[in-house]
Formats: structure tokens, C-alpha cells, sequence
């Protein structure tokens, strides 16, 4: 008989970093709920990629199934390399505008790089329409598309091939700095946390920098950190005063074998709770 893992002690299942349709992620926002339900989630954020247009849905279809729900956005920022800041509990009413402004950016960008792929005999004339029906087109439906051409054989082919930076498909993006990105989210009276700085190499003297413009927390936790980066940034974080954040960073996966959420040390998610308002 096989017996279910055993949840760690003094841990809450919980996810803070997730993607719907709205931007790059397979669900839709209510799917995802029903997702992180399923998955014994008690509490989640939405962050889908410059905009908030999914956490309406969100909410009420968490309200519906009983869990908390903390609105958010992950602000795609530059910064010599393109960098992510997630920004939680923030009021989604104060961020339409800043979501319409970079959709026209990412739409642009889209259709420059589609044009491009087009060019190059890669995709078929008039794919554009299905890439920009996206609320965020972005690099990673792109890659899609090159997958369902037959082009490549993954999304992660796709961009080691043709969207990595210096990649034929590669067009620069007009991201805000780092500093803009922060400022927005505490606009919309969010909290800000640096996504998965190891992926990113983002180094101590960047984040304290960062802080310094007013910071507030760090993905530790994530599935592109090795234990090692685990430990640096815990201890970056601990150094420089600032809250932790975990997550799966959850897009779902095509077959559905993924799950939503981890175990979140309640040392760590107490101060972030805290900070957000939430109680549960």
C-alpha cells in the first residue's frame, strides 16, 4: 500500500508565485484555484506577468472553495539582465493602467518577434493573431508555438535555440528599472520579493542596492535553487533584514502531473503574513 508523504511539521502548505492564462501559465484562474485545492493549498497568489486582470476571478473562485486568496503581479524589470519582482497584496484597481501600458509593450515586442520567426520560415504566415490574444503575450507562448510547429521539441529548446538573449528571435524589452518596479507595487500598496534570484545570479551587493530602494523580501525558495543557493539567499536575507518567500513558481504542466505549493516553514511565512494582513 502506498501511503501519502507525510506533511513536515510547523509548515503550511502554501504557493506565493503562480502563473494563470492571463499570462504564460496552462490554467485559467479558476482552474487554478481548483488546482491548489486539489493540491491541499490553504493559501495562494496570483502573479501573473505585468498585470492583474486574473485576480478578480481568483478571489471569488477561491472565496467559493474556502481558501485565502492574495492577490499579486510579477514586474518583469531590467537591470542589465531582465529581472522579477513579484509584488503581494496588491490592490489590483491601482495597477489597470500600469497593466495596459505594458501590454502594448509586450504586444509590440510580440509581433516584432513573430514577424521575425515568420521571416525566417519558422512559423507560418499569420500566426500573430493566436500570439497576441494573450491578456500578456510573452516569450514563452512564442516558444509554444515553435513546439506545435515542430520547430523544436521544447519550450526550453525553444528558447536555448532562438529566445535567449543574442537568440535570432530575440527582441530587447522596454522593462522599468528595478527601482520603477518596486515603487509601482508599493503604489498598489503591495509587498515587493525579488523571484528566484539564483536563476537571475543575482548577487548580495544587487540586492542591498535593491533594498536600499525599498525591498522588501526574497524568493529563497524555488525550484531553479540548489540547496546550496537555499542557504545563500536565507542568509543574504537574514543579514540585510528582509522578509523570505518561498514557492513552485506553478505554470501547470500540459499532462497535469504538477502540483501547486510547498511546505512553508511557519518561521518564515509568520513575518510575511504579517506584513500582508493575512490571517488564516
Amino acid at each position: 500500500m502506498v501511503q501519502s508523504k507525510k506533511k513536515p511539521a510547523n509548515t503550511l502548505r502554501i504557493e506565493l508565485h503562480s502563473h494563470s492564462t492571463q499570462s504564460d501559465g496552462l490554467h485559467t484562474p479558476s482552474q487554478l484555484a481548483q488546482k491548489m485545492r486539489e493540491s491541499g493549498v490553504v493559501g495562494w497568489a496570483l502573479t501573473d506577468h505585468d498585470t492583474t486582470s486574473g485576480c478578480a476571478e481568483a478571489q471569488k473562485a477561491s472565496q467559493e472553495l474556502g481558501l485565502v486568496f492574495i492577490p499579486g503581479i510579477e514586474i518583469s524589470a531590467q537591470e542589465g539582465r531582465t529581472i522579477h519582482i513579484l509584488g503581494l497584496g496588491v490592490d489590483p484597481n491601482l495597477l489597470t493602467d500600469y497593466g495596459v501600458a505594458r501590454r502594448q509593450d509586450r504586444v509590440r515586442r510580440m509581433e516584432l518577434m513573430a514577424e521575425r520567426a515568420v521571416e525566417l520560415g519558422l512559423l507560418e504566415e499569420g500566426v500573430q493573431g493566436g500570439l497576441l490574444k494573450h491578456e500578456s503575450p510573452g516569450r514563452p507562448h512564442l516558444a509554444r508555438a515553435l513546439v506545435d510547429a515542430g520547430v523544436v521539441s521544447s519550450v526550453a529548446e525553444a528558447f536555448e535555440q532562438y529566445l535567449k538573449p543574442g537568440g535570432k528571435l530575440y527582441i530587447e524589452s522596454p522593462w522599468p528599472s528595478v527601482s520603477s518596479a518596486i515603487s509601482t507595487i508599493k503604489s498598489a500598496n503591495g509587498v515587493s520579493v525579488l523571484a528566484h534570484p539564483g536563476k537571475d545570479r543575482v548577487e548580495e551587493g544587487e540586492l542591498a542596492k535593491w533594498v536600499e530602494q525599498g525591498l522588501d523580501g526574497v524568493e529563497v525558495m524555488h525550484p531553479s535553487h540548489t540547496e546550496s543557493e537555499i542557504a545563500r539567499y536565507r542568509r543574504m536575507a537574514d543579514l540585510l533584514g528582509i522578509l523570505k518567500s518561498a514557492s513552485t513558481d506553478y505554470h501547470g504542466t500540459p499532462k497535469g502531473d504538477s502540483r501547486p505549493g510547498l511546505d512553508f516553514p511557519v518561521s518564515m511565512w509568520t513575518p510575511l503574513a504579517e506584513r500582508l494582513g493575512v490571517v488564516f
